[in-house]
């Protein structure tokens, strides 16, 4: 199991680029075309890691924590909202 770590300014603002050209784009494209694009993005990004830094499974592992990890944040968020309106 990997390691979990605070993201830092250069990775946030990463993110938050991510983030803006979902929000840019979720208009004309559903969320399962978005989820599609993505998905194919992170393959190309797992091809272009340098041989030998991780394995196949470990990067798969990598990216599986890190769409539990953004889930649970969503939904964290969601169930916060919905307690503040009730």
């Amino acid at each position: 199991m990997l390691k979990s770590a605070t993201p830092n300014e250069t990775q946030l603002a990463y993110r938050k680029a991510l983030e803006a050209a979902i929000r840019a784009h979720g208009t004309t494209l559903d969320v399962t075309e978005l989820v599609a694009i993505t998905s194919h993005l992170v393959g190309q990004l797992v091809a272009l890691m340098p041989v030998g830094l991780m394995t196949e499974a470990a990067a798969l592992d990598l990216v599986f924590e890190n769409m539990q990890q953004g889930n649970g944040e969503v939904l964290s968020n969601l169930l916060k909202s919905e307690g503040a309106l009730q």
